[in-house]
């Protein structure tokens, strides 16, 4: 009804795509991350939502066991997001503390 490239549509995929990613399906999250990622990159996109769906797609590319390339990508999507969150602002430092905890502990070979 709204189209998929309403920012609801967005933000409810990004959602499920982090809903996803809990019982550990990330091929299934990715997707709708994906397209979720694709819509967010506009300038009526806020910060905070911007660094939400980068970091739920880093986690479905890491997740994923995928390719070297893909998980390139996962941390570069997961540093946007934390600079996203940093410049959102002090109510979003939890969120930026996740970030950087999930890249201390992702880092490639």
């Amino acid at each position: 009804m709204l189209g998929s490239d309403h920012p609801l549509v967005a933000a409810s995929q990004s959602r499920l795509a982090g809903a996803l990613l809990e019982p550990d399906r990330p091929d299934d999250a990715r997707p709708q991350a994906e397209h979720a990622w694709v819509r967010r990159q506009g300038n009526d996109t806020p910060l905070d939502s911007r660094a939400e769906i980068a970091f739920v797609l880093a986690r479905a590319l890491w997740a994923a066991e995928s390719s070297v390339a893909d998980r390139t990508r996962a941390r570069a999507l997961a540093e946007d997001a934390l600079r996203s969150f940093e410049a959102a602002g002090e109510a979003h430092g939890n969120s930026a503390d996740k970030v950087r905890q999930w890249l201390d502990s992702h880092r490639l070979p």
